[in-house]
């Protein structure tokens, strides 16, 4: 992406980066392999967790297909939902897993020099940075495409490409549009119907139509391209 005038942009990434989120992630972890009667990898495999889409670890750590949608079930609950465990930032309190963390030493002073050096006071001209991901598994994916089609017409936007961008370019072009497992749990499949307004079993009757349907979309000629 080319920009008309230099810009001055920092862009931070949380998870890992400003917190130290694996505490969180790990011990929803946890909680689905023994829900679902797996014996808990050990910790050097538990710290591999952080990253990967989560259906791919717990496949890599032997939860049977049969248990896997239970598995990304628990595992979302107690990251989402569920406020089972201490909040390291305030004693006594219960949180779910995706506020299990802290913020690594010396990042508040850093964020301090920032704000002096004019990062969150500039008056000039605002962007929206959507940093990947712009389709998930959300139930609005005909929303968000129009909403992220408004900010590139008004120029109001910095998108960077993430994983769920390139998993999309993988189903209609590696796929052929095919409902594979990585395409349903990461909501990929999903979005593809919700953008082409194909129902399921039209779909993978005619899964190479399907496949053209979804690169004709604008969130594959406009949004990918424009990332």
């Amino acid at each position: 992406m080319e920009f008309a005038h230099p810009q001055r942009v920092v862009l931070l990434d949380l998870d890992g980066t400003l917190t130290k989120s694996d505490p969180g992630i790990i011990a929803c972890v946890i909680k689905a392999f023994e829900a679902v009667g797996v014996p808990v990898p050990d910790q050097a495999e538990l710290q591999r967790f952080i990253g990967p889409a989560i259906f791919e670890s717990m496949k890599r750590n032997h939860i049977p297909d049969n248990k896997l949608d239970e598995a990304v079930r628990v595992y979302r609950h107690y990251y989402g939902d569920a406020a089972v465990f201490d909040d390291p930032n305030n004693p006594g309190h219960k949180v779910p897993g995706r506020l299990y963390n802290t913020l690594y030493p010396g990042i508040p002073e850093q964020l301090t020099k920032l704000r002096e050096a004019g990062y969150y006071d500039d008056p000039g001209e605002k962007k929206i940075v959507i940093c990947g991901d712009v389709l998930d598994r959300g139930e609005e994916a005909v929303e968000m495409q129009e909403f992220v089609l408004e900010l590139m017409r008004e120029n109001a936007l910095i998108l960077v490409r993430g994983n769920h961008e390139d998993l999309f370019c993988r189903m209609v072009n590696e796929d052929d549009g095919m409902p594979l497992p990585r395409h349903i749990h990461n909501g990929t499949y999903q979005s593809a119907l919700a953008l082409t307004g194909y129902e399921v079993n039209s779909a993978v009757r005619k899964n190479l139509a399907f496949a053209e349907a979804a690169r004709k979309t604008p969130f594959y000629t406009q949004i990918i391209p424009f990332s």
